[in-house]
């Protein structure tokens, strides 16, 4: 019954990125969204629970695969970047950052003295680190 339950919020979530990719949404707003979905709906700690139950997947793996190959174009679309491998590298960073800040964001930020707006403004710096450098021109 947890599995079901894990794997109908995962589509949600996976879902819900899709749409917002797909409405164009900024990547620094896309970005928050996602960290405030795992962190404050739940999604990192279930995830984690998943993990360390060994979860070997969905129990109907169809859906999953049609909407992470739907993610993967628009995030190709949205980053400007060329490759299924850099768009998976992409989504994999901003995915374990949010998994992480959701999990232990509140004792890391605390061990390193970091003030609360520089916790919640996490992924907002984030994406901007992300962002392609703009070519200069000669």
């Amino acid at each position: 019954m947890r599995d079901a339950l894990a794997d109908k919020m995962i589509l949600s979530l996976v879902r819900d990125i899709v749409d917002a990719l797909g409405a164009r949404v900024p990547p620094s707003e896309l970005t928050h969204n996602l960290f405030d979905t795992l962190a404050n709906g739940g999604h990192a700690k279930l995830l984690a629970w998943r993990a360390v139950e060994n979860s070997k997947g969905f129990s109907d793996p169809q859906p999953v695969a049609e909407l992470f190959n739907r993610l993967l174009e628009k995030t190709k679309e949205i980053v400007d970047v060329d490759t299924d491998a850099d768009a998976r590298q992409m989504i994999y960073l901003v995915a374990c950052a949010a998994i992480g800040h959701g999990l232990a964001g509140n004792v890391l930020s605390g061990l390193l003295g970091m003030p609360e707006d520089e916790v919640d403004g996490f992924p907002k710096w984030m994406s901007s680190k992300l962002e392609a450098p703009t070519k200069e021109t000669v």
